[in-house]
């Protein structure tokens, strides 16, 4: 075992060892291969093209980030009129905001509208 082991580690033939330089290519993005211009064993030299992937997978996602930057954009758009009259209605009176703050988090009470008063149903 030791020996098969050693020969694993280091192969040889009787002629001389055969020695080579392994890398592994990991990919960050994943897509089909369309093209592979290398050969098993091709020495490659910096800069060559080792293989090509399919655009098609990255047009599509690029078209889906479009779309939801458009439907954001939609949102916010229709937002902004809402968030204009909402600060609008602060800056008009201390109490209205208090009325309306009472209103929204005690969703049972109920707040006359001439005073910051709030009351219970019934009463």
């Amino acid at each position: 075992m030791l020996k098969y082991r050693a020969y694993i580690n280091n192969p040889w033939t009787r002629d001389g060892q055969v020695r080579a330089q392994v890398i592994q290519v990991a990919p960050r993005v994943s897509a089909p291969i369309v093209n592979l211009p290398i050969r098993d064993d091709q020495l490659v030299k910096a800069g060559e093209v080792l293989f090509e992937l399919d655009r098609r997978t990255f047009e599509a996602a690029l078209e889906q980030a479009r779309a939801n930057l458009e439907v954001t954009r939609y949102g916010f758009d229709a937002m902004t009129p809402q968030v204009a009259e909402a600060e609008a209605g602060v800056g008009q009176s201390p109490s209205a905001s208090f009325v309306l703050a009472v209103t929204v988090s005690a969703g049972c009470m109920r707040c006359s509208s001439s005073s910051p008063r709030v009351t219970e149903p019934g009463r």
